[in-house]
């Protein structure tokens, strides 16, 4: 056995750990440019990314959100939530807050960078 399978080995486990639970939504092409994107949810980091795929395994990043506070990114899904034939972005938080759900609304090029939120008790919009 050589030595390169061990270190390959050692390689492959360390990215695994590395990534942690990093999940991949898409793909999709909301800015209708020909090009992949994909939404990013958690990894090493408690944010979202939405990212333009380019020739060559290239990425661009179009649009990042972290929640404030202790809050954290449960579960994120697309949605044509108010039937206009344009996807919303629906982040679930785990927060000490009342605010659990978010709605961002896409403008053709990117996502807002305001959410929509949901409070949590009354069940009002914010």
């Amino acid at each position: 056995m050589s030595i390169k399978f061990p270190i390959r080995l050692l390689v492959c486990t360390c990215g695994v750990l590395v990534a942690g639970n990093l999940f991949i939504f898409g793909t999709l092409d909301l800015n209708n440019n020909g090009k992949s994107e994909i939404l990013l949810l958690g990894g090493l980091s408690n944010q979202l990314e939405y990212v333009e795929l380019g020739d060559e395994g290239s990425h661009r990043l179009l649009w990042t959100y972290s929640p404030g506070g202790s809050g954290k990114i449960v579960d994120a899904r697309f949605s044509d939530l108010n039937n206009d034939g344009t996807e919303e972005l629906v982040v679930v938080l785990q927060s000490n807050n009342n605010n659990w759900l978010n709605v961002f609304e896409w403008n053709g090029q990117t996502f807002s960078s305001n959410p929509k939120s949901i409070m949590g008790g009354n069940g009002k919009a914010d």
